[in-house]
């Protein structure tokens, strides 16, 4: 490409697109509410077991309304940065909640210990 070409937007296209994935977060967000009805039915077909159930669902509802969330906020911020010149990195950092340390383990003589990056909250 040499600097004499101009590149340009087809706006429609770009409406589209976000219009797309703006759809897509709305499906993963109808997704949580089957989610919790299917919680209920599990632990109400379970009868007098549904205590011993109780913790094992719990946390299978939990990790996939997680998964549900995670996939309609990813979608939102892919639709946000369709036809935008810069991408904002910092939005999607679940709130700039942890960071990445590269720094070796103080007083560690192992070298895998040095070489793998921890990930440690902020």
């Amino acid at each position: 490409m040499s600097g004499d070409e101009v590149l340009h937007a087809e706006y429609p296209v770009l409406d589209e697109a976000q219009a797309r994935f703006h759809a897509v977060a709305g499906a993963f967000e109808g997704a949580a509410h089957p989610l919790g009805a299917a919680r209920t039915a599990a632990l109400a077909g379970a009868g007098e077991l549904s205590g011993e159930l109780e913790g094992g669902v719990a946390a299978f509802w939990l990790s996939w309304t997680e998964v549900v969330r995670t996939c309609a906020d990813s979608s939102r911020l892919i639709a946000g940065n369709i036809g935008a010149t810069a991408v904002d990195l910092s939005a999607a950092d679940a709130g700039a909640a942890s960071t990445i340390d590269l720094s070796p383990a103080p007083g560690g003589s192992d070298e895998r210990e040095r070489a793998s990056p921890g990930l440690r909250p902020r």
